[in-house]
């Protein structure tokens, strides 16, 4: 029952993370991204996330994280693009 009650932190936490690298990715990196398209920056920007946050247990982990969060952020960023 106490790992159910700490799901909504962690999303809570894991769309602040994405929030953060992607708001920062835009500060310093405005320039070099001014070409590339909306869902490639999503896509980059939730592999980093899912790096960062999977990066504490190893390096496997990372390539994992890295993955998935690149592969979730792009799927969701292609459905929401589809129903618009």
């Amino acid at each position: 029952m106490d790992k159910l009650q700490h799901q909504p932190v962690i999303f809570i936490i894991k769309g602040l993370l994405y929030y953060l690298t992607g708001s920062t990715l835009n500060l310093f990196f405005e320039d070099e991204l001014m070409g590339v398209s909306r869902i490639n920056k999503n896509i980059l920007c939730g592999a980093i996330t899912g790096a960062m946050y999977k990066s504490t247990l190893g390096i496997i982990p990372t390539g994992v994280g890295f993955v998935l969060g690149g592969a979730m952020i792009g799927s969701f960023t292609k459905i929401v693009d589809s129903l618009n």
